[in-house]
C-alpha cells in the first residue's frame, strides 16, 4: 500500500526545478531535481517559457505518483531579474482531490 498524507512541494527557480515529497511527519520521502533553461532575455525583457516549466512539473508529478499518494501540492519559487530585482512568485495550494 502506498504511503498516505504526503505533500509534494515544488521549488521553481531561475535555473532549477525541485520536487520534494514530504510525509505527514515532515520527513522527505522522495525528491526530484532538474536544471532547466526555460528563461532567457530578449530586448532587455526576461522571457519565461511557462509551458515548458508546466510540462516538467507534470512529469515530476507523474513519476512520483507512481510510487506515492500525493494528497497536497504546494509550489513556490522566485524567478529574479538581476537587472531590476523583480520577482514573480508561483503559488499553488490545496490541490488535493
Amino acid at each position: 500500500m502506498k504511503n498516505q498524507n504526503n505533500t509534494l512541494v515544488f521549488d521553481i527557480g531561475k535555473t532549477n526545478i525541485k520536487a520534494i515529497l514530504f510525509n505527514a511527519k515532515g520527513k522527505i520521502i522522495n525528491e526530484k531535481n532538474q536544471n532547466h533553461k526555460f528563461t532567457s532575455k530578449s530586448n532587455h525583457l526576461n522571457i519565461i517559457q511557462v509551458d515548458k516549466i508546466y510540462e516538467l512539473v507534470i512529469k515530476f508529478i507523474k513519476k512520483i505518483s507512481n510510487d506515492f499518494i500525493i494528497t497536497d501540492l504546494v509550489s513556490f519559487g522566485l524567478i529574479i531579474s538581476s537587472t531590476h530585482n523583480l520577482a514573480a512568485p508561483y503559488l499553488i495550494s490545496d490541490c488535493s482531490s
